[in-house]
C-alpha cells in the first residue's frame, strides 16, 4: 500500500521478510500452545474417567459452580425440570453400549485403538464413538442417555432441543441408534433451532463473545422498569419492580418464540420490551386492558344473548377465539410455538379493534352483558395461550 504494487524498495523487502518471519514464529508458538492445552485437556479427561482423586476433586468444585449458576438462572426465568441426567452418571453405560456394538460388528476398531462407526454408506461422515485412549465422546454419552430415558419412561417421542450447529451430530447419533437395533430408534427427534444474534453480533460462547442470560434479563428489567415508571409515575417502587420482572421475561420469551425456530434471528432488547408491536409486553397490555374492562363492570352476568353481537369486529373476534383449540393442537403436533405466537398477536389486534369499534360498558344491559362475555372469553384464551408459552400475565400493567 505504501509504495504501490511491484514498487517495494529492497530496504522495505527486508523489513517485510522480517515481519513475515516474526509472524510465522508467533503463529507457530500460538499453535503449539493450543496443541499443548488440547493435550492437557485430553489428559485431564482421561484421569477423570479413571477416577483420579485430585482430578475428580477439581472437577466437582468447578462443576458445582456451573450447576449452581444455571439453577439460579432457571429460577429467575421460571424454568424447572422433573428429571435431570448428569453425564458423569451415564458415560460408563455409553462405553458399554459401544463395546457391545463392536462385538456385534456394528463398529470397527482402528489401528490406533479408536472405535468408529462407518456411516459413509448412509450418506454421513464416519464417527468416532470411543477415542484411542478409551475416553468417551458426546455421541457415546448420548447413546447412554437415550437408552436411560427410554428405560425410565415410556416415551412416545424423545425431543432434542439443540441449535442447528449440531445437526450433523444428531443425524449421526440417530443413524447409529438405528444400526444398533434399539426398538425406539424411530422415536428420536431433533428440534433444530437457529442461532440468536444481537445488534452487536452473534453470541459465541466458545470464542469468548458471551451474552450472559442473567445480564440480558437484568437489562430487560431495567428497560421495563423505566417504561412502567414513565407510564405510572405514582406506582410504588416495589410494584414497579414486580411488574418489570414479569414484563421483562414476557419480552424475552415471546421475542425468542415468535420466530420460526429453524431460522436465525436478531434479538433486539429495546424492541422486545416495547408495549406496541409484535411483543410480549403488547400482549400483556391487551390482557390487562380486558381485565380493566371487566373490573369496571363491577359484576359479571351469568347469561347473555350472543345474537346481539352483530358488529364486524365482534364477529371476527368470536371467529378467532374459536380457532384457539385447533391452533394449540397444530402448535403441539408440529412443535412450532411461533404459530401460537402469531395467533395471539392476531387475537390481541382484533380485540383492540373491537374495543375501539364498540362500547362495552353502557346502559343497554343486553349489549353490555354479551360484550362482557366476549371480553371474558378473550382474556381466558389469551391467558391460556401465554401460559402455553410459559409467560405469566399481569392484571394491571
Amino acid at each position: 500500500k505504501k509504495y504501490g504494487l511491484g514498487k517495494t524498495p529492497e530496504s522495505e523487502k527486508v523489513k517485510s521478510d522480517h515481519f513475515v518471519g516474526t509472524y510465522y514464529v508467533l503463529f507457530n508458538q500460538k499453535a503449539q500452545t493450543y496443541l499443548n492445552l488440547e493435550d492437557e485437556a485430553r489428559e485431564l479427561l482421561r484421569q477423570w474417567e479413571q477416577k483420579d482423586v485430585e482430578t475428580l476433586k477439581l472437577w466437582k468444585k468447578m462443576n458445582d459452580w456451573a450447576v449452581r449458576g444455571m439453577e439460579q438462572t432457571y429460577i429467575e426465568t421460571g424454568v424447572s425440570f422433573d428429571k435431570v441426567y448428569l453425564e458423569s452418571d451415564i458415560y460408563e453405560s455409553g462405553r458399554s453400549i459401544v463395546l457391545q456394538g463392536l462385538r456385534k460388528g456394528v463398529f470397527e476398531k482402528l489401528d490406533d485403538g479408536a472405535i468408529i462407526a462407518r456411516l459413509e454408506s448412509h450418506g454421513l461422515p464416519d464417527k468416532v464413538v470411543l477415542r484411542s485412549d478409551g475416553t468417551t465422546v458426546y455421541t457415546t454419552q448420548d447413546l447412554a442417555l437415550a437408552e436411560k430415558k427410554f428405560g425410565d419412561f415410556k416415551l412416545d417421542k424423545s425431543v432434542y432441543v439443540v441449535a442447528n450447529e449440531q445437526n450433523l451430530h444428531f443425524q449421526q447419533l440417530f443413524k447409529i441408534v438405528e444400526l444398533l437395533g434399539f426398538p425406539w430408534a424411530d422415536k428420536l427427534f431433533h428440534l433444530s433451532y437457529g442461532m440468536v444474534n444481537l445488534p452487536e453480533g452473534k453470541m459465541k460462547s466458545r470464542e469468548g463473545k458471551v451474552v450472559d442470560a442473567d445480564d440480558l434479563i437484568a437489562e430487560l428489567k431495567k428497560l421495563a422498569f423505566e417504561e412502567v415508571q414513565q407510564r405510572y409515575p405514582l406506582l410504588s417502587k416495589k410494584e414497579c419492580e414486580k411488574r418489570s420482572k414479569t414484563i421483562a421475561l414476557a419480552a424475552l420469551k415471546f421475542f425468542l418464540l415468535k420466530v420460526d425456530s429453524s431460522k436465525d434471528m436478531l434479538f433486539n432488547p429495546k424492541e422486545s420490551i416495547s408495549f406496541d408491536g409484535e411483543t410480549g409486553p403488547y400482549l400483556l397490555y391487551s390482557y390487562a386492558r380486558s381485565k380493566s374492562i371487566l373490573e369496571k363492570a363491577k359484576s359479571f352476568p351469568k347469561k347473555a344473548n350472543y345474537r346481539v353481537l352483530q358488529d364486524d369486529s365482534e364477529k371476527q373476534l368470536i371467529k378467532t377465539i374459536s380457532d384457539f383449540p385447533q391452533i394449540a393442537k397444530k402448535c403441539s403436533e408440529h412443535m412450532q410455538p411461533h404459530t401460537l405466537c402469531q395467533y395471539l398477536l392476531q387475537l390481541s389486534s382484533e380485540f383492540n379493534s373491537f374495543y375501539h369499534s364498540v362500547t362495552v360498558i353502557q346502559e343497554d344491559r343486553e349489549f353490555m352483558d354479551a360484550r362482557l362475555h366476549l371480553v371474558k372469553a378473550f382474556s381466558v384464551v389469551l391467558q391460556n395461550g401465554l401460559a402455553l408459552l410459559d409467560i405469566e400475565t399481569l392484571e394491571k400493567m
